[in-house]
């Protein structure tokens, strides 16, 4: 008979082991240039987000987004996936900030290496119009450029069909670029005094495919790292499973693949005699400590009004509008291993008091055999091949080792085994083929997990939002603080002629705000104030 083997060839491979001598190579310069619609907002609002990746070699797909307090207290995280060296997306502002400056803050893995002052940052003013409190500032300033002592006139924007039209014959040449319209005097610069930060001690791998996790596994006695050991991880919703082992200082890691949303992350290793391993996983965020400038909050009147016309939009939103809780398919509709060739439905059957029943009474792939008091499930085959590996068996994409725990479980419990009768291989690990069991109500069959694991909720990308640009409707109330934002997908100049866009109002003041890179690498932003006619 032919034997059949099912290889998984793992992007993770070359994470974990391709770049173990990556520290020594010089990946070069890597630059963040990070651009917001606005930098005026009110809580409750969106800050619309583009950055561009400038870097040699391609090396980060990952890129972080947060938005902090002044001392690099999140508030807001999210990691995008980068495309092109590009990416776009919102974050929404909660609704109980105290008025004052906050930031953006960007970065890859590895700028984390170099120090939070290779971050990018964004001051912003936020106004909360439910307080009168403010955020306490400190003595380090803003330097603000207004740009409305050295704005270009654009022209008028004509109306055609209640839209307006306007010529962007006058905008300068940009290979990366980001186009808005918005109230005046919702945008300003500043020259950021980044914080001094040492180079990190802690080398951190670049994300050259998609998200990754590390940790290190260590004798909870001893304290010391226990190398070369297997660390399983499932990512539960997802029928996602992967394995690997700690290299010679016990740390370990993965490379996950492409999942949108936060999702429950299981990670154990295999028990041992005499040996008491604890995980640690590392944190995927930045928690770096800065004193970033937080001058007292002052407002102008110009500004002031424009707050006011902010806020009166999100009242309006809320009463309209109600808001939906973004839903994500599941990334994986078929488990790892694809199609099981085999499945068992208890349901089938009649029932048996232990799961164990189901596999010594009836006929089928998978036996019980003991070895050292110990009972061990494997599947039945003609390949030579699965008489030296042990299946990898697994309850609800979890892997569990103590057998004698899954054989006692309450059938009741348990809708179906699935089993792939082949071996599979998976990346240095050989099983004898696969048994997973599915329980009714993805409860792990009411047996507890290896208390060699940890159980814990982890964030993955969060999809790229498009802007919508045109009313919801011409009869509903038109809540956009925002009239028009978009940026440039290709690495080319900008080639936008002209842009059409709904006004709320024509008779107040807006301003079209043009920020991107320009062929030597420097950050432009202009303010070109618009007339409607």
């Amino acid at each position: 008979m032919k034997t059949r083997i099912i290889n998984i060839l793992l992007p993770f491979l070359l994470f974990s082991f391709g770049f173990l001598d990556a520290q020594n190579d010089d990946f070069g310069d890597e630059k963040i240039h990070l651009f917001t619609d606005r930098t005026l907002y009110v809580c409750e609002d969106e800050i619309q987000f583009s950055a561009f990746i400038d870097n040699r070699h391609d090396q980060s797909k990952v890129l972080y987004i947060e938005l902090i307090f002044a001392d690099g207290t999140a508030l807001s995280s999210q990691k995008q996936l980068i495309s092109s060296k590009q990416i776009s997306g919102k974050i929404e502002i909660p609704k109980d900030l105290l008025s004052g400056t906050y930031y953006l803050k960007a970065y890859t893995k590895y700028l984390r290496n170099f120090g939070a002052n290779q971050f990018s940052y964004i001051a912003l003013k936020i106004v909360n119009p439910y307080s009168n409190e403010f955020l306490s500032g400190n003595e380090l300033m803003i330097l603000d450029t207004v740009w409305n002592q050295n704005t270009v006139s654009i022209g008028a924007a004509h109306q055609t069909n209640l839209e307006y039209k306007l010529d962007l014959n006058k905008l300068p040449l940009l290979k990366h670029a980001t186009l808005s319209i918005v109230p005046a005097f919702s945008f300003q610069t500043s020259n950021i005094v980044k914080p001094e930060e040492p180079t990190n001690a802690k080398f951190y791998f670049p994300e050259t495919d998609g998200i990754s996790l590390s940790g290190k596994l260590i004798d909870s006695l001893s304290k010391e790292p226990l190398p070369f050991r297997e660390i399983n991880l499932s990512i539960v919703a997802q029928k996602n499973f992967r394995s690997t082992r700690t290299n010679a200082s016990g740390q370990f890691f993965f490379a996950l693949p492409v999942i949108f949303g936060s999702q429950d992350v299981f990670i154990s290793t295999k028990k041992e005699k005499e040996v008491h391993p604890i995980i640690f996983v590392d944190k995927d965020y930045d928690n770096s400590v800065l004193q970033l400038p937080t001058p007292p909050f002052v407002l102008t009147e110009k500004e002031r009004k424009t707050a006011l016309l902010l806020a009166q939009s999100i009242q309006i939103r809320q009463h309209f509008y109600t808001q939906s809780t973004p839903q994500y398919l599941d990334t994986f509709s078929i488990p790892f291993y694809g199609q099981a060739e085999n499945t068992l439905y208890l349901d089938n059957y009649i029932a048996f008091e232990t799961l164990e029943e189901y596999f010594t009474e009836l006929p089928g792939l998978v036996k019980v055999k003991s070895l050292k008091k110990e009972k061990q499930l494997s599947i039945v085959s003609s390949l030579r091949d699965m008489s030296f590996y042990s299946p990898l068996v697994l309850m609800d994409w979890v892997a569990v080792e103590d057998i004698n725990r899954i054989l006692a479980v309450s059938p009741r419990g348990i809708e179906k085994v699935e089993i792939v009768p082949f071996p599979y291989v998976y990346g240095d690990f050989i099983y004898g083929g696969i048994i997973s069991i599915l329980s009714r109500n993805k409860d792990f069959g009411g047996i507890s997990l290896p208390k060699t694991g940890l159980f814990f909720n982890y964030d993955f990308f969060q999809p790229e939002t498009a802007f919508d640009i045109a009313k919801t409707a011409s009869s509903a109330p038109d809540t956009r603080n925002t009239l028009y934002w978009t940026q440039n997908k290709s690495r080319n100049t900008f080639p936008l002629q002209s842009i059409h866009f709904d006004a709320k109002f024509s008779d107040i003041p807006y301003w079209l705000i043009v920020q991107g890179v320009d062929e030597n690498g420097n950050e432009i932003r202009k303010i070109y104030p618009i007339e409607l006619n």
